[in-house]
C-alpha cells in the first residue's frame, strides 16, 4: 500500500501541471522563439516572440469543468433535427395522400417507442 499515496500525489501534480499550462495558454506570453544578434560594433539585439492569449484554453476548461453551464448543447441540435425530420415525413405522407402534421408524426413515433419499451420490459421480466 505505500505506493498509493505516491501515485495520488503524482496524479495531483500532473493535473496541477496541466491546469497551469491551460491557464498560461489562456493568458498568452509563452516564449515561442528567441534570437540574439551581436553586431560587429558590439551592439546586441535580442528578439523574442511571445504567444498571444488564446481564449480557447479558457473555453475548453469551462466546458469541461462546468458542463451544465458551459458544455456543448447537443440536445438542442438533436431536437431541431428530430423536428425537421418529422416535418419531412409529414410532407411526404401528405404528398402520398395521407395528410399528417409533424406533431402527429412525433406522437406516432413516441407511441412506437413506448410499445418497444413495454415489450422489452415484458421480455426481461
Amino acid at each position: 500500500m505505500p505506493r498509493l499515496p505516491q501515485l495520488s500525489r503524482t496524479r495531483a501534480q500532473d493535473i496541477a501541471r496541466r491546469v497551469t499550462r491551460i491557464d498560461q495558454a489562456a493568458q498568452g506570453g509563452a516564449v515561442l522563439a528567441e534570437h540574439t544578434t551581436t553586431y560587429p560594433n558590439g551592439r546586441v539585439v535580442r528578439e523574442v516572440r511571445y504567444a498571444a492569449p488564446d481564449w480557447r484554453a479558457d473555453a475548453w476548461y469551462l466546458e469541461r469543468a462546468y458542463p451544465a453551464q458551459w458544455g456543448r448543447r447537443k440536445g438542442v441540435n438533436l431536437e431541431r433535427t428530430i423536428q425537421r425530420l418529422a416535418e419531412q415525413v409529414a410532407a411526404e405522407a401528405t404528398a402520398a395522400g395521407t395528410p399528417l402534421t409533424a406533431d402527429e408524426v412525433l406522437d406516432e413515433a413516441q407511441a412506437l417507442l413506448d410499445e418497444v419499451d413495454r415489450e422489452s420490459d415484458a421480455g426481461s421480466a
